[in-house]
Formats: C-alpha cells, sequence, structure tokens
C-alpha cells in the first residue's frame, strides 16, 4: 500500500505522535488519580 518511502515516513511519524499523546493522557490520568508528579517525571524522561 505505501510504495513511496517519503510517506510510510510520514506515516510512522504520526503514529508516533499519537502513542506520545496517548502516553501524555495516560500520565493525565494517573496524574488526576493521584501519582507523584516526580513519577510522571521520570517516565517522561525516558
Amino acid at each position: 500500500m505505501y510504495l513511496n518511502p517519503e510517506t510510510q515516513g510520514i506515516v510512522k511519524e504520526e503514529d508516533r505522535r499519537k502513542k506520545s499523546m496517548r502516553t501524555e493522557e495516560k500520565n493525565k490520568h494517573s496524574a488526576a488519580i493521584g501519582n507523584s508528579p516526580s513519577k510522571l517525571l521520570s517516565a517522561d524522561s525516558i
């Protein structure tokens, strides 16, 4: 389906952004539940 390598790269970049956005949402949810900010910071730095 993806014959153009440039298009493939763009799709992968979009997937990466979606995954990172999902991670941010999880972090916000965890923070709302009561995780300490230091845990979230360490997760972001990995």
